[in-house]
């Protein structure tokens, strides 16, 4: 872009004839005036360039001419050397990327204001003495000053004009360049359009691929099914023959069924006949062997020390006889006469050292049917520290009890009665009493207080004890292992783990029949009784206990013997053990007394008492109750 500037001709005129020094002190040199020229290049202007111009062109015009020393004449020859068109070309070079430094590496020195050597002019110079020369020259200068400035104010004049053609050249530029815009994003739409259609194109192309592929599948599909199809109407005709046949054989089947249900039925009242017929036969068996019976059992010696220890003569006439006595070696002399001690009892059942614990649950099993069938069942062992009375209801992990083997009957027996409509609903709780305490054996570290409290519906119950619902024999053998845990024995004379309270192992039976609608209630009282043993071979810590266990024992023996006379009053409550077990010594209850003596000589004494309490129990004649039944069931209680 070029930039012309020129003076003002106004100025001049004025100040022609002034002397240069006189021109340049005044200040009076005219300002010079940008005017646009069109670029041999690009033939136009911005806006910008032309602002940038107009500012180069503000500081060009406030610059001043260095002053010269002297005021002479030859001032007039410089005035004639300034030319009035001034034209400044600027070219803005492009900046020049330089290489990225290196480390270490300095810039390269550019130099300033290098401009090629320009040609010297020989100028002709005027003598100082010839002012008509120079003011013929200055005229000459002046015309031609005159004309450009003509030439100016036409240029001047049409400035107006210029700019509007400018603005509306910047008017349409903007409309262009919006229509521009519009046009780019059309063609960018069209361009996004083209590619979706493109990308639909191949995909439908895919697709079409896929379609032929599988129709050709299906093709040979349908094929394969229609020649399945062929093969299925042939076996499906073999099929429909068969169905026929087979429809005549279900007719036949429902006959025959409708014919097998009658004759179900029928058996299931044959059945439910013959139970209660079984039931009333069974419960007057039971009844003709006593409803409180006595079995005794002779305990073994277990290892060598107790073999060598002297023995009793003990012999078995028979199944119900025992004879003890002495040995004769043992026996005082008195006055020089010899003295034959000889003892003998009768009981239901004896059992020698050599019977092992499946013939003694033989004689126990036809009790548990009688707990089935809603009696209440009773069942204790009796005797001396260390006679055996533990082992026989508890048993050893190879060779079980009473109790285990009791639990094991009863989960079998309801398996069976399943079959005939019999649902039976099992419950159990664990106790022992020490010292006329009673203790919870599942909840041992328990503070609640349990109080006995006798109803006449329900018999004794035990205030805050825990009855655990039982599903299956494994688990109330699991809870008998817990209760067995927590039960409290000590070393004696006799036993190294005697048994020191009373435990009692209660098993609660609810059966229901659907059809008639009848429910029996009973249960089997498990009760493994506390040795007894004379005070004076007690320790003294163990004073107390015996004490207890002896008053107990003793209280148990008060009322067999008052049930064996038929007194009016049976003193029941004088012990807990015996007002526990009131509701199982009498009513329709079923008692079995185990009474368990030591074959050794020095527990001889202690025996003859077990043996002479037994017989006075085995003596006792309870009127028998008719069993109760309900007629629907009622909810079962989880504490009492």
């Amino acid at each position: 872009m070029k930039l012309a500037y020129t003076m003002d001709p106004t100025k001049i005129a004025k100040s022609y004839l002034k002397p240069p020094s006189k021109i340049l002190k005044s200040g009076s040199i005219p300002k010079l005036l940008p005017v646009i020229i069109e670029n041999k290049s690009s033939g136009s202007c911005d806006v910008k360039d032309q602002a940038k111009n107009a500012a180069v062109s503000q500081k060009n015009t406030n610059k001043v001419f260095p002053r010269r020393r002297s005021k002479s004449a030859t001032d007039l020859r410089l005035l004639g050397t300034i030319k009035p068109t001034l034209t400044i070309e600027r070219t803005v070079k492009p900046l020049e990327k330089s290489a990225p430094l290196r480390i270490g590496q300095k810039r390269p020195i550019t130099q300033k204001n290098e401009e090629p050597n320009k040609p010297k002019v020989a100028r002709v110079k005027i003598p100082d003495w010839d002012y008509k020369s120079r003011f013929q020259e200055l005229q000459k200068k002046y015309h031609t000053l005159q004309d450009e400035h003509k030439q100016i104010k036409t240029q001047v004049s049409n400035l107006p004009i210029l700019e509007e053609e400018v603005k509306a050249l910047r008017e349409s530029n903007k409309i262009n360049q919006d229509q521009l815009e519009l046009l780019i994003k059309k063609e960018q739409k069209l361009i996004e359009e083209k590619i979706e259609v493109l990308q639909e194109n191949n995909t439908l192309k895919n697709e079409l691929s896929k379609s032929v592929k599988d129709y050709h599948m299906l093709k040979n599909l349908h094929e394969a099914i229609e020649n399945e199809n062929k093969e299925n109407l042939s076996r499906l005709k073999s099929l429909q023959e068969a169905l026929n046949a087979s429809e005549l054989a279900v007719m036949c089947l429902k006959e025959k069924c409708a014919s097998l249900d009658f004759a179900t039925q029928q058996l299931k009242r044959d059945l439910e006949e013959h139970e209660n017929l079984r039931r009333s036969l069974h419960n007057t068996i039971q009844d003709m062997k006593g409803n409180i019976r006595v079995f005794c059992r002779v305990r073994p010696p277990i290892d060598n020390e107790e073999i060598e220890k002297q023995q009793c003569s003990i012999f078995f006439p028979s199944e119900t006889t025992l004879e003890i006595r002495k040995s004769r070696e043992s026996v005082s002399v008195t006055g020089g006469k010899n003295m034959d001690l000889k003892q003998e009892f009768n009981f239901d059942k004896v059992f020698p050292p050599e019977a092992n614990q499946t013939e003694v649950f033989e004689e126990l099993s036809q009790l548990v049917q009688s707990a089935l069938d809603g009696y209440h069942v009773c069942v204790f062992a009796y005797g001396q520290t260390g006679s055996g009375k533990t082992y026989t209801m508890q048993g050893s992990t190879h060779d079980h009890g009473m109790i285990p083997r009791t639990i094991d009957l009863i989960f079998d027996k309801i398996d069976k009665l399943a079959i005939g409509d019999w649902t039976y609903t099992v419950m159990a709780s664990f106790l022992e009493i020490y010292n006329e305490n009673v203790k919870d054996l599942l909840s041992p570290n328990s503070t609640h207080n349990y109080e006995l409290r006798y109803n006449e519906g329900r018999g004794v119950t035990v205030t805050n004890l825990q009855i655990v619902h039982i599903a299956s024999a494994a688990e109330l053998k699991t809870l008998m292992e817990e209760a067995h845990k927590n039960r409290a024995v000590a070393a004696t004379d006799f036993n190294e783990h005697s048994s020191r309270s009373h435990a009692v192992t209660k098993i609660h039976l609810e059966g229901y029949h659907k059809n008639s609608k009848t429910k029996y209630a009973g249960s089997v009282n498990l009760v493994d009784l506390a040795g007894s043993e004379s005070a004076k071979t007690s320790a003294a810590e163990r004073l107390n206990e015996t004490k207890s266990i002896n008053k107990s024992l003793s209280t148990l023996g008060s009322v067999m013997l008052a049930l064996h006379n038929k007194d009016s009053h049976v003193p029941y409550r004088n012990s807990k053990l015996t007002f526990l077990l009131q509701s199982c010594l009498g009513g329709n209850s079923k008692t079995l007394m185990f009474v368990n003596i030591s074959p050794f000589e020095e527990c001889f004494y202690e025996s003859i008492n077990s043996l002479r309490f037994a017989a006075k129990v085995k003596d006792i004649k309870i009127n028998a109750k008719r069993n109760k039944t309900y007629g629907m069931m009622t909810p079962l209680q989880t504490k009492h």
